[in-house]
């Protein structure tokens, strides 16, 4: 990308700039935040287009950030091996993917269709000016996408304002923390997924099916070990697997002894937590929950259950045991 750096060498007559004594004001940083967001939807729509977004590009670098008349500080936002661009065309690379760095798949090429700035302050002193806050990116969905950002800015020897430091990164997202309503809930859904399970069965439907998107919903097997123990087992207690936890719901055959939970025409569901107790992602709860037979009668079994947030913020079951009450008299 030489061609493309041969445009600054006419920018240095010195070294050492010779900057507008009369200094840097706000009202300049904020008309290079405008030309800066503009700069990036225009590569954007050139790109899209079909034209030369790679000149468009070359030419936003060039007259907007003081490569080759200062060192520049550059972070961008979407890099995880090189950093750090210290270069023009390690720039370049980072807004059109030019191949120069190999992570790079082009931000400036994405699509956006609108950028603004949110300053939550511009500060200057003689000639270099800071700001700190937040830029908004329009995608071609009209989504916004909030990035943080810090710039800092010099006026080179013609009084224009350049970059000199442009750190970006996305918000800090706090890991979600399980709430004892998210389990409550979860403990409903399960519910009236055993009993959806057994209606499908009462009514010839493919119950199969609906077990198979109550496991995979409910439980962690895809994330994560999952701790199962069923109620009515004794040949194989521990149910490690997707398909070892569906045959104890529906009988599919995949262990001998299973006649299928979940298709004894259970018509309702209830949970009685003895307590639920939850730190960070991780949830548990103790209690009875109530099975309502075809009868109408109730069937009292003991329950603890794990709880785990997903990537999702979806709670997932990774921990479960259920038993029979203890009868002092048999």
């Amino acid at each position: 990308m030489q061609q493309y750096s041969k445009g600054i060498e006419k920018l240095i007559s010195d070294k050492s700039p010779k900057y507008n004594i009369s200094g840097i004001t706000k009202k300049q940083i904020h008309e290079a935040q405008a030309a800066w967001g503009e700069g990036i939807v225009k590569i954007a729509s050139t790109y899209t287009a079909g034209g030369d977004y790679l000149s468009v590009a070359a030419d936003h670098v060039e007259t907007l950030y003081a490569y080759g008349l200062t060192q520049v500080l550059f972070k961008p936002t979407l890099v995880a091996e090189q950093q750090f661009r210290s270069t023009f065309d390690d720039a370049l690379s980072y807004f059109v993917a030019t191949g120069k760095v190999e992570e790079d798949s082009g931000f400036a090429i994405k699509g956006w269709t609108a950028v603004r700035f949110e300053n939550v302050d511009v500060l200057t002193e003689g000639d270099v000016g800071q700001a700190m806050g937040n830029y908004f990116f329009t995608n071609p969905d009209g989504d916004e996408v909030k990035v943080e950002y810090s710039f800092g800015y010099i006026l080179d020897e013609h009084g224009k304002v350049r970059i000199n430091l442009h750190h970006s990164s996305l918000p800090y997202t706090p890991s979600a923390a399980i709430t004892k309503e998210q389990i409550e809930e979860a403990q409903v859904a399960w519910g009236e997924g055993i009993v959806k399970i057994a209606s499908t069965h009462t009514a010839g439907g493919d119950y199969v099916d609906v077990a198979k998107e109550h496991v995979d919903r409910l439980y962690a097997y895809d994330i994560a070990p999952v701790l199962f123990k069923p109620t009515l087992v004794t040949d194989q207690q521990f149910r490690s697997t997707f398909q070892d936890a569906l045959s104890y719901f529906v009988a599919t055959g995949v262990v001998t002894e299973d006649s299928g939970f979940a298709i004894k025409g259970w018509t309702a569901v209830r949970f009685e937590n003895a307590d639920i107790i939850t730190e960070g992602k991780i949830g548990m709860a103790m209690g009875n929950y109530f099975f309502t037979n075809p009868d109408g009668d109730e069937v009292k079994v003991e329950y603890s259950f794990g709880y785990i947030l997903d990537e999702s913020g979806d709670v997932r079951i990774h921990l479960h045991h259920s038993s029979m009450p203890y009868d002092p008299s048999s």
